[in-house]
């Protein structure tokens, strides 16, 4: 699977209600966060990238303009991770600079919140070319959660997804392998969810070069999640299954393939009515 597509943390991140520990000037008006992030979220599920950058761009214009330094925070997270699934590494870059800059500002260190920033930004260094500066984030990361969330929290897989994805860039195979399980761990508590499908293609792609048998077993069990009688059919499986489709075609899994997009295209045509 294409690395732009990892997982980014499962729950939204909305920091705009922190009103942060650190003196700040009292922004103009705060903004409601929640209809702006729906909206990029449509955007991304039915894959119309450019349409979804335009919303997070005028979001931080107009958060700037404003003076809300917690709306920025948010938006800037998200941005990490859009100009890696775009292809444009090195702006989020300048979005994780930023954040991080502000995560100290805004007195958000230890939060829960800081931990989906840290593995927001290791993830956009990772994509950039620098795994080993990302794994340093993301230990980081590791603490805050571990101090802050339940082992069960969906956040714990997405941080173990992109930790294990940075580990298999550095050449670690092996550590790469037990954190993508550690993922699996903590989704085999939320049956409705398809993220598993896509840990199993991951580990799919690890084994490849070297165990041809246990990648197709990964590959099973990606289908089986996919099958579930369990998984919601809404827009993020669709998005799923075309994420996964990719990963499928590159396995000469033509079947396969057909189907996945079948069921995306099902699942827009009944959205847009």
């Amino acid at each position: 699977m294409d690395p732009r597509d990892y997982t980014d943390p499962s729950c939204p991140l909305d920091a705009s209600a922190w009103r942060g520990n650190r003196a700040q000037e009292t922004p103009k008006a705060h903004l409601s966060l929640a209809p702006i992030l729906a909206k990029y979220d449509a955007c991304m599920a039915r894959g119309d990238k450019a349409e979804a950058g335009k919303v997070l761009e005028d979001a931080l214009a107009l958060a700037r303009e404003v003076g809300d330094l917690s709306s920025v925070l948010s938006i800037q997270s998200e941005r990490m991770g859009y100009f890696r699934q775009a292809g444009q590494p090195e702006r989020g870059l300048e979005a994780v600079e930023d954040g991080f800059r502000l995560l100290a500002q805004l007195g958000l260190e230890g939060t829960a919140t800081a931990g989906t920033i840290l593995v927001n930004g290791a993830t956009a260094l990772s994509a950039a070319g620098q795994p080993e500066k990302a794994l340093r984030y993301y230990e980081q990361a590791f603490r805050t959660f571990g101090q802050t969330i339940p082992p069960e929290d969906l956040r714990f897989a997405a941080l173990f997804n992109n930790m294990a994805a940075a580990y298999a860039a550095a050449g670690k195979p092996e550590q790469a392998a037990r954190y993508y399980r550690g993922a699996l761990a903590v989704l085999a508590h939320y049956p409705k969810n398809p993220d598993a499908a896509v840990t199993h293609i991951n580990l799919a792609q690890l084994y490849a070069p070297s165990d041809r048998e246990k990648a197709e077993e990964e590959l099973s069990l990606a289908l089986e999640a996919l099958d579930s009688p369990e998984i919601i059919w809404n827009e993020y499986y669709a998005y799923t299954c075309l994420k996964c489709a990719s990963a499928f075609a590159e396995f000469g899994m033509t079947s396969e393939v057909r189907d996945m997009q079948e069921r995306a295209e099902i699942i827009h045509e009944h959205a847009g009515n």
